[in-house]
């Protein structure tokens, strides 16, 4: 007797490898993890905000890390601009990539310790479609 294969929601969900890659100028960084805008979905907002705080709190951490190896640069005092690409197998458009971005918008500032508005900081986003799950992350020092 052949088994039936899971549903969509339990089946596993291929994810991006994690990459860190350090230049003079950049700092680039590959995160798994599979975003999705709260809009769209049918949860709990408990559940939405569970999501949304580990996002944010895995995102700050993991380039809190990151940032840590990358020398030379003024945190303090720099402004930065930062492409934020989501890799999925399937786009959405340019309004819900933002929305679905938002957590790790939050957990980039948070780590560099601005306010996600203010002036110093530049955000541009992206996506890019492949067969697995996962955010790339790149800042690079504005002149």
């Amino acid at each position: 007797m052949k088994r039936a294969s899971p549903p969509p929601s339990r089946r596993p969900v291929p994810m991006v490898a994690a990459k860190r890659r350090i230049e003079v100028d950049a700092l680039q960084v590959t995160l798994p993890m599979r975003v999705v805008n709260a809009k769209n979905q049918r949860e709990h907002w408990t559940e939405t905000a569970k999501r949304t705080k580990s996002e944010r709190r895995t995102v700050g951490d993991y380039m809190r890390s990151a940032m840590s190896h990358w020398k030379g640069l003024q945190w303090d005092e720099g402004s930065f601009s930062i492409l934020l690409t989501r890799i999925a197998p399937c786009k959405l458009d340019s309004d819900n990539v933002q929305r679905a971005l938002s957590a790790v918008r939050d957990g980039v500032a948070d780590a560099l310790g601005i306010n996600d508005g203010s002036d110093r900081l530049t955000w541009t986003y992206e996506q890019e479609q492949q067969h697995a799950y996962g955010v790339r992350i790149e800042i690079r020092e504005r002149t």
